[in-house]
């Protein structure tokens, strides 16, 4: 389910009325003046007419009028969209009608969620105040402004994550980051996470995705936002290995959703693996690989059109990988 925009309009601005279409208007957060703050509550898009303020992100607003971080406020929509939705009965899978007609006892422990602040020294690309601060290395990449916002990025010119990107990760299991290196030659991981980090719990771009029938697995968030850019939904599974808990966070995707495993070139016996993973809950698997070698990070709309129409349907032993999933073998 999507995030309620209405439901969260009426409950934090005030005078609120109807207006035409799919249109509310309320008192602006931003100059007080009435009737003059237009709300789509179909998309979340949001303007003022009296002191030009708009956005099309709705968790800019939210930040605004909860006095929270981009990212909190993020994390704010995530909670209320996963809370509705851990509600519903999902379809029992496979794997669980198995474990169920065998008499296997079913693990009922969930994983606390992963809750990992900003750094402190984080800036953010596009600032409460309006004004940008766009790294050099976002441009190099190709990141437009609107996916630099969209996605909350930053960086850092000082402490443990200084001269690097920071990426934040929301999804229904919890919030992180990742901080990848902005400069040539520098020491230590391309990537680097929170010591207390535990992203094998957590996929990227999981807001991206919400409501899509179709979804692609990548290795990365550049990976990810890239493809956004292209008009395509992806998550980032933070590596090559598709992890138990970020399976359990992939089931509250409907099972009829079409899922295309893209991992970077040279992992493709990893794709298959994934694949394997993937059928032991979903049916509609495919593997993808882009033509020349290309890393989904760095590919263009062409490329990633190319290897979506050329992707092969996954066809792995389902019994199988059921088997392992219940602890057969």
């Amino acid at each position: 389910m999507s995030f309620d925009y209405l439901e969260y309009v009426q409950e934090s601005l005030d005078g609120v009325r109807e207006g035409a279409g799919d249109n509310v208007s309320a008192a602006c957060p931003f100059c007080g003046k009435a009737n003059h703050f237009s709300i789509n509550i179909e998309n979340g898009h949001w303007r003022c007419f009296k002191c030009d303020e708009r956005g099309l992100d709705f968790a800019w607003l939210i930040a605004e009028v909860e006095g929270l971080s981009l990212e909190r406020a993020r994390a704010f929509i995530m909670r209320r969209t996963v809370t509705f939705r851990r509600r519903e009965v999902a379809p029992e899978s496979l794997s669980d009608r198995l474990r169920r007609l065998r008499g296997a006892p079913e693990s009922t422990q969930v994983p606390e969620d992963v809750l990992t602040p900003l750094p402190t020294e984080f800036v953010p690309v596009h600032g409460p105040d309006g004004r940008w601060s766009m790294p050099e290395y976002l441009l190099e990449r190709g990141m437009t402004r609107n996916a630099a916002r969209h996605w909350g990025l930053g960086y850092c010119t000082r402490g443990r994550y200084a001269d690097r990107i920071v990426m934040p990760i929301v999804c229904p299991a919890g919030s992180s980051f990742t901080a990848r290196a902005a400069l040539d030659g520098m020491r230590g991981a391309r990537y680097l996470n929170p010591e207390e980090a535990k992203h094998g719990r957590l996929v990227y771009g999981w807001a991206g995705c919400d409501g899509s029938e179709w979804v692609v697995l990548v290795e990365g968030p550049f990976d990810t936002i890239r493809l956004w850019q292209y008009g395509t939904p992806a998550l980032a599974l933070l590596g090559k290995e598709l992890h138990r808990d970020q399976l359990r966070l992939l089931c509250q995707l409907p099972a009829v959703t079409r899922i295309v495993v893209m991992l970077d070139p040279e992992a493709r016996g990893m794709a298959e693996k994934v694949a394997s993973r993937l059928s032991t809950r979903f049916e509609d698997i495919w593997i993808a690989q882009l033509p020349g070698g290309a890393d989904p990070g760095d590919s263009s709309g062409k490329q990633v059109r190319a290897a979506l129409s050329r992707a092969e349907r996954y066809t792995g032993d389902r019994a199988q990988a059921l088997k392992v999933a219940i602890g057969l073998f």
